[in-house]
């Protein structure tokens, strides 16, 4: 089992990433780890530099799907998720239409997330990655050329072009413990 641990901190970093066409999916998929955390929130637009905001995700949701907004991340003041990330399309020059969503996470025990996100309807990718999380860009969004041989994918789920879903372990898979 390999198991990347972040810099000084003695715990895995994990990074869940998922994506989709559709803004409403993503923000779900956040409302649903984070159940209810209260949270520290910042604002970035582009360049990316974050600032503080007393906004939440529903005016995120709005400011990002207009452009007005890049990206917006909740940090919760309890637990072991250290941010939950929802970035519109072209973040970084990565070519990626659509909004993505980014949790880090500093447990090994990864199930009860994982299966979370697989139940939010339209959500099109859902994968796992030690470290920096998976890098996939706008030509690798189907199953068909996702990066499944990617170094830090620990798992992923992908629609088909048929609509099957489509769930594969990656080089750094682990299993979670609690599931």
């Amino acid at each position: 089992m390999l198991v990347r641990f972040a810099r000084g901190t003695g715990m895995p970093q994990l990074v869940f990433e998922f994506w989709s066409q559709e803004i409403a999916p993503v923000a779900e998929a956040i409302v649903r780890v984070l159940d209810g955390c209260p949270t520290e929130n910042s604002v970035a637009r582009l360049p990316l530099h974050y600032e503080p905001t007393q906004h939440g995700l529903d005016w995120a949701v709005q400011q990002v799907s207009t452009g007005e907004v890049s990206s917006f991340a909740l940090h919760p003041q309890n637990g072991d998720i250290r941010y939950a990330m929802l970035s519109g399309p072209n973040i970084d020059d990565d070519n990626r239409p659509g909004y993505l969503g980014t949790i880090e996470y500093t447990q090994g025990d990864y199930f009860q997330i994982w299966r979370r996100l697989l139940d939010v309807n339209g959500l099109r990718i859902v994968c796992l990655g030690s470290e920096e999380g998976v890098e996939f860009t706008g030509d690798q969004l189907e199953a068909e050329n996702f990066p499944w041989a990617d170094f830090f994918l620990v798992i992923g789920a992908v629609h088909s072009r048929t609509g099957d879903r489509i769930l594969k372990r990656g080089p750094n898979y682990f299993p979670s413990p609690c599931g």
